[in-house]
């Protein structure tokens, strides 16, 4: 009796996937939990198993191809079974916990994804030389979430940090800017605590979160990844910069798994110096909030009633304008604006630690 082999539930409402290689060919031998192929979710590039040893009578699917969950892979039998007409079909679905695989029996077809809300409008392309390049994997789920996110009503505030006395210490503590970009705004959150909430849109409900799970936007070369900072507010500045460098590493090399791209609550982002002066993110839906920290540079400031030349950078928060207003958005994003440009204050107050 062979299997065939169907793609598993990787869990994180994902609905299909990107075949990116496999690792076994028709007629060869695998054993049991050894790599068969890699597929290319909505959030990363997952390596998926052998579900039972034996021969590869069959593949399926092709890659480059993007098969929906349930849909059939591979056919793996043992050696004797060339002709054998009957298989057993084994769904296997991944385990949140330990990311292993559990067999169910089940000969039920998956559900189709859902239909897009947005009509696609037909395009005739100008004359002249040009190539088609299909979104697959993380950049089409990108443009289907931005696109979902035009939707949302959203505004964008903006303030101007000095980051002058900030630059000084993280050159003592080797820390970068977004440990304290999310340290500022879990302080902040104390007084504005609708700002670390995700929307509901099923049930038209806001669910405010008291634990804060941070998204951080990393730019690759495949799509811009938001890997997850779990219980943020747990973390020291320098923990969070020892996580910062080890996702941003695993987002870069394609090694994140989808439970690292799931459940913030709240996200940041900060092109670096190369990003420009001012820009204004997206909503990460279903989150209510997203903070930017722009291009950081040397300006003319009034201190104390003095002109002089300081550090200085804008802030932007887009924000859901069905759960937060303009007021309650704009005090939240002064208090991160007053923390940044202060730190020995937040230090002193144990905010920055």
């Amino acid at each position: 009796m062979g299997t065939l082999y169907r793609l598993p539930d990787l869990g994180e409402g994902i609905s299909r996937a990107s075949i990116v290689n496999w690792y076994v060919r028709e007629g060869e031998h695998i054993e049991p939990e050894t790599p068969m192929l890699a597929v290319l979710t909505d959030k990363a590039t997952v390596d998926i198993p052998a579900p039972c040893g034996g021969i590869v009578r069959r593949i399926f699917a092709a890659p480059e191809q993007v098969v929906a969950v349930g849909s059939i892979l591979v056919d793996i039998g043992a050696a004797d079974q060339a002709n054998e007409a009957r298989f057993e079909e084994t769904v296997r679905f991944a385990s949140h916990n330990e990311g292993e695989y559990a067999g169910l029996l089940s000969s039920f077809p998956p559900p189709p994804p859902p239909p897009s809300s947005v009509q696609p409008l037909s395009f005739m392309p100008p004359k002249g030389t040009h190539q088609r390049i299909p979104l697959s994997g993380a950049r089409r789920a990108a443009a289907e979430h931005l696109t979902f996110a035009q939707r949302i009503p959203s505004v964008t505030v903006v303030e101007e940090a000095d980051l002058t006395t900030l630059d000084r210490i993280q050159g003592a503590s080797g820390v970068g800017y977004i440990p304290f970009l999310i340290q500022a705004a879990i302080a902040s959150f104390g007084e504005t605590p609708l700002a670390n909430a995700v929307f509901d849109e099923g049930r038209n409900e806001l669910l405010a979160y008291d634990d804060v799970h941070v998204g951080v936007a990393v730019q690759t070369n495949d799509a811009l990844l938001v890997p997850v900072l779990a219980d943020a507010q747990t973390f020291t500045l320098d923990q969070l910069e020892e996580r910062l460098v080890s996702l941003a590493t695993e987002a870069h090399e394609r090694r994140l798994k989808p439970a690292d791209l799931a459940g913030a609550t709240f996200t940041v982002t900060f092109a670096g110096h190369g990003g420009g002066l001012l820009a204004t993110p997206l909503l990460n839906a279903p989150q209510v909030a997203i903070l930017a920290l722009n291009r950081p540079t040397r300006r003319p400031a009034v201190v104390d009633d003095e002109l002089t030349v300081r550090n200085m950078a804008y802030l932007a928060l887009t924000f859901d304008h069905r759960a937060l207003d303009g007021r309650a958005a704009g005090k939240f994003l002064r208090d991160v604006r007053d923390r940044l440009s202060d730190p020995l204050r937040a230090i002193s107050a144990g905010e920055f630690r």
